[in-house]
């Protein structure tokens, strides 16, 4: 389950054209967001690593090796496109970095 939230595409090789749009996500299924484009009603899915989401979304952690984590709330502080990575502020105060793919909204 998702929430309702804005992403921007990136890394898309076979429709580079769509990279840099704004799309809403809908929700989540089959490990991939389903999103819309704006003014369109054709829903697009796109893995959680082509979906950059925006400094200030509250994701839920997922895939990380510190199995602790995994489940647990946090919010993005920053992102790092050159890295693909997130800078999150975990619900206890930690600050750490996860790749795009590892936290999901």
């Amino acid at each position: 389950m998702a929430q309702k939230c804005s992403a921007r595409i990136h890394g898309l090789s076979l429709h580079p054209q769509l990279n840099g749009k704004e799309v809403q996500i809908m929700g989540f299924e089959a490990g991939r967001y389903l999103v819309m484009l704006p003014n369109s009603d054709a829903v697009l899915t796109l893995k959680p690593g082509n979906a950059i989401l925006r400094a200030g979304t509250c994701v839920r952690l997922q895939g990380l090796s510190p199995l602790d984590l995994n489940g647990k709330m946090a919010l993005i502080c920053e992102v790092d496109l050159d890295a693909g990575r997130y800078s999150v502020e975990c619900a206890d105060g930690r600050q750490i970095r996860v790749r795009c793919e590892n936290a999901l909204c």
